[in-house]
């Protein structure tokens, strides 16, 4: 089974590096690299192969298609976000940024909301220097706008912003 999912692995990295343009092979990979991330092998194998390095090309090549920004999020979510060496290698690659900047350019997306909330939150409990980097990029203020916006997904963002500072303040405007 392992050898069937690596082999599937390298087909879908293959795919997005050959068709970086190509929005419905993004959407479709980053959706194929989330059901893949079942165990800790196969999430280091996709992380061996440039799987963060797809996943953030994908982002910032479609930045203005909410779709491909949900189902990257989802896959960073099973491929990195709950792993500390991962999600220092996102914050590397800029993947924080692009998240913040596509939740900013979509405030009233729903399945991006969600995404979004739930990796940003999962990513910030990686360390201090993840929540630094997630309030340099104006993730709260983010958050903030998405549950102004989507007043129904106020309770998921809450939960997620709480965890994105350190800062009483900011904690008090996000919520519990």
């Amino acid at each position: 089974m392992f050898l069937a999912r690596a082999s599937g692995v390298t087909v879908v990295l293959n795919a997005m590096r050959r068709h970086v343009t190509d929005a419905v092979v993004q959407e479709d990979a980053c959706f194929a690299l989330h059901n893949m991330a079942c165990s800790d092998d196969l999430m280091r194998l996709i992380v061996d192969q440039g799987g963060l390095e797809a996943i953030v090309q994908a982002m910032a090549t479609h930045q203005q298609m909410p779709a491909i920004i949900e189902s990257a999020c989802s896959a960073l979510h099973n491929v990195g976000a709950s792993n500390g060496e991962y999600s220092f290698k996102l914050v590397g690659l800029g993947g924080l940024g692009l998240i913040v900047q596509a939740m900013d350019a979509h405030p009233a997306n729903p399945g991006l909301a969600a995404q979004a909330c739930h990796v940003l939150g999962l990513l910030s409990l990686a360390g201090p220097e993840i929540r630094e980097e997630l309030q340099r990029v104006g993730a709260v203020k983010v958050i903030v706008a998405t549950m102004q916006a989507l007043p129904a997904s106020s309770a998921k963002c809450a939960s997620c912003g709480a965890h994105l500072s350190q800062e009483p303040a900011a904690r008090a405007r996000v919520g519990p």
